[in-house]
């Protein structure tokens, strides 16, 4: 056992309070949520089974074995819980099914199988109940290997007022059900040590599917040198996410005001210069997405899994089909030579890299495609840069926002030719169009 198991002791009797408490309603489970298991829980479970790997699964909390009809025909799966009585629900379903599954009587706080097992762990509706979720979600991540997923479809905390009537809700449904409908699922995820790499929200974010994996810390290209320059920047980058994720909930309302003061008609100018196929670098919440002309094929990436929430939410909402996924601006998952256009509004500004940003930007391009950059940017007046370079720090330490950065100068490098610059708002705001050179 190692130091941190040991110091991390489970809690022996919230566990067995937990475990007698299913044991009790084991015989009533199925019947309690019956209208929600048929009504919606079970087009969550089939959706979150299909991303389902193998050839190794665990599946923790199996419970009475609801999500054995979605179990993926290739893989082995394991089973656990910490009711015996839930089990032998769950043992009755598989053997009606005839599915073949390991259940077995474990504690998900502390799991019994070596390090590096299991392709795939998944868990649905069960950290809620759970004594200690960071300590399960670190078992999680201890038997998952390396290059394995983990999956949770989760009850979490939703935003705003919402939030204070899950609280205030929550001791009923504990007392109920026996599980918690407040936690910070990602935020203890975080703290478990896995990377969050997707994260889609439902009910207005009162349930969470996550897809994470074991702490890797993916480096971005332009830090591939020294190892005190990389370990700063994907600490920098990781503190960036952990900034959006923090404000996902309130950007669009937090950003309104100096979008209308400073911004103008930025996002429309930027949008509907964009055809063929094209990446947004830092999508956000999706502020862009009613810009954007009907016959393009978009993509959309941002580091936030949280930001990348709401953007889909907004692209359903105005019935756009957009390829939304979590990504790096500084270590782009795209060939060369891939897209039209690329857009960038607002975000390089916070990419710890911008001059890394720039060049991943410039080698997805195809040649002759475009760039479209709205920025706000180093002005030109001496009294108005003097404000910025007094406010800099400030900004860059409490929201990751760099004041005194000036993209044109990246892009008047070899392998861009700049086509238009409109700067206004006293030098503050600048509108660039640049094409990738051609060979």
């Amino acid at each position: 056992m190692n130091a941190r198991r040991q110091k991390e002791r489970v809690d022996e009797a919230q566990t067995a309070t937990v475990r007698a408490h299913y044991d009790r309603i084991a015989r009533l489970y199925d019947r309690l949520e019956v209208r929600l298991e048929t009504s919606t829980y079970a087009q969550w479970r089939k959706r979150v089974w299909t991303k389902v790997h193998g050839p190794r699964v665990l599946e923790i909390g199996v419970g009475t074995g609801k999500n054995l009809p979605y179990y993926p025909a290739n893989v082995h799966v394991t089973a656990i819980d910490v009711s015996s009585q839930m089990l032998e629900r769950a043992r009755s379903r598989a053997a009606g099914m005839e599915t073949a599954v390991d259940l077995r009587q474990m504690d998900a706080q502390r799991l019994a199988f070596p390090d590096n097992t299991f392709d795939t762990v998944i868990a649905t509706f069960v950290l809620g109940s759970v004594p200690d979720p960071v300590l399960a979600l670190r078992e999680a991540a201890r038997v998952t290997k390396r290059d394995g997923q983990i999956l949770l479809l989760e009850y979490a905390r939703p935003p705003g007022l919402l939030g204070t009537v899950a609280d205030l809700l929550n001791p009923l449904v504990f007392l109920v059900y026996g599980a918690n409908i407040n936690r910070r699922t990602v935020a203890n995820a975080r703290r478990a040590g896995l990377t969050i790499e997707d994260v889609e929200t439902f009910w207005k974010g009162l349930v969470q599917r996550i897809v994470a994996r074991p702490e890797k810390g993916r480096l971005p290209v332009s830090e591939q040198g020294d190892g005190q320059t990389r370990e700063h920047g994907v600490d920098e980058t990781r503190r960036v996410r952990r900034i959006y994720d923090r404000n996902a909930s309130r950007y669009d309302r937090a950003i309104r005001v100096m979008e209308r003061l400073l911004l103008d008609d930025g996002r429309d100018w930027a949008c509907t210069k964009a055809r063929g196929d094209v990446l947004e670098i830092a999508v956000g919440t999706g502020r862009n997405l009613p810009y954007y002309p009907a016959d393009i094929r978009l993509t959309g990436i941002d580091v936030s899994p949280l930001m990348l929430a709401h953007a889909r939410q907004h692209a359903r909402a105005l019935g756009r089909d957009v390829d939304v996924r979590l990504g790096d601006a500084q270590a782009l998952d795209f060939p060369g030579d891939t897209f039209d256009t690329v857009v960038c509004t607002l975000a390089l500004c916070t990419i710890p890299d911008d001059q890394a940003a720039l060049a991943e930007m410039q080698r997805v391009l195809r040649p002759g495609g475009r760039l479209l950059l709205l920025e706000h940017v180093r002005s030109p007046v001496l009294p108005v840069r003097a404000i910025q370079r007094l406010l800099d720090p400030l900004f860059v330490r409490l929201e990751g926002d760099h004041l005194l950065r000036d993209p044109l100068a990246h892009l008047q490098a070899p392998g861009f030719v700049v086509e238009q610059i409109v700067r206004t708002k006293w030098g503050l705001i600048e509108r660039i169009v640049a094409r990738k050179a051609m060979p």
